[in-house]
């Protein structure tokens, strides 16, 4: 049975953001309390989702090259880059209050760049504020105590939670634009519908988390299944690519094939033939026509600049 856009679209909102708020709310009202701190595997889950935006942002920027009209790609390629560069920052730094800053920051403008994909324009202006946004970290990993408090005696502060909140809105906003935009086209549109959700489930579900409680590991895995679909996406970009350059290689194969059919006719006409190119430049002559020009490839114009025709015909003259 064919399943309808709209049932897609249905299927990608109930996984991606039903259930793990779902989730969320059932482990926040049962599993909290219980610590399960392992410093090594968090910095882990953060690299390879760091790694992951890196990777998506590098097949977004290769894809602006040949759509015209891929505004919303400008922006997300924004969010990945600035949380990228964020989460690998908040990933080697120890846990305290830097620690929880660089994550809120990091998903704080994430959020905000994804919002910006309502927008029917791009700028480079907003490379600036991706690389504002990472000096930030920079800064702050430079002067910690510079730093609003993010989190005190483990419970996340108002702060901390209003910038996840947001985060979470901000993405959530973006995600009516992408179900009309995959209604409307093609595959990309439901991956980043799917990310976006993830993301914004993710900032929902940290106000209901302590750190290193069993909800906070909650929402890294749905950060990190974000991550893992936008991975996802780019190898079937890949896989797309090879398809498409073996058919291009088929059909250059069967051009050449039909050239030499071609010129292996023209070689048996008694007529003398040479092609010429855009430009005036013969490129190939029979056998007829070097005998009678008494040469091969011709390498001058054959008529004035700017009229060149395809072809033209060389007759042997006949002599009395």
């Amino acid at each position: 049975m064919q399943v309808s856009k709209s049932q897609r679209i249905i299927a990608v909102v109930f996984l991606s953001a039903a259930v793990p708020l779902a989730i969320g709310a059932v482990v926040g009202a049962f599993g909290s309390g219980r610590l399960f701190e392992n410093v090594p595997l968090h910095s882990a889950m953060e690299a390879a989702g760091a790694l992951s935006a890196f990777v998506l942002a590098r097949a977004l920027l290769l894809m602006r090259s040949h759509r015209e009209d891929s505004f919303h790609h400008f922006w997300i390629t924004c969010a990945m880059l600035s949380m990228g560069a964020l989460d690998l920052l908040h990933g080697i730094v120890p846990p305290g209050n830097l620690f929880i800053w660089l994550h809120s920051v990091a998903v704080f403008t994430g959020g905000v760049f994804f919002s910006f994909v309502w927008l029917k324009t791009r700028s480079r202006v907003a490379y600036v504020f991706v690389l504002a946004a990472v000096l930030l970290g920079i800064i702050s990993m430079v002067s910690p105590q510079a730093v609003p408090f993010m989190v005190v005696d483990g419970s996340f502060t108002a702060a901390s939670k209003a910038m996840n909140i947001l985060s979470g809105f901000f993405f959530f906003a973006s995600a009516p634009y992408l179900a009309r935009s995959y209604y409307r086209g093609g595959y990309d549109e439901a991956v980043f519908l799917a990310v976006a959700l993830l993301f914004a489930a993710a900032g929902m579900v940290f106000p209901l988390s302590g750190i290193w409680e069993a909800n906070w590991w909650l929402w890294h895995v749905f950060r990190l299944a974000a991550y893992a679909v936008a991975l996802r996406y780019v190898l079937h970009l890949y896989k797309k690519s090879e398809l498409e350059i073996a058919e291009k290689a088929v059909i250059e194969k069967a051009i050449k094939e039909s050239e030499r059919k071609i010129f292996q006719f023209l070689d048996a006409l008694p007529v003398g033939i040479s092609i010429a190119d855009s430009r005036g430049q013969s490129y190939y002559s029979n056998k007829e026509a070097k005998r009678i020009l008494g040469r091969g490839i011709t390498a001058t114009p054959i008529t004035q600049p700017g009229t060149a025709p395809a072809h033209r015909h060389s007759r042997r003259k006949e002599t009395t």
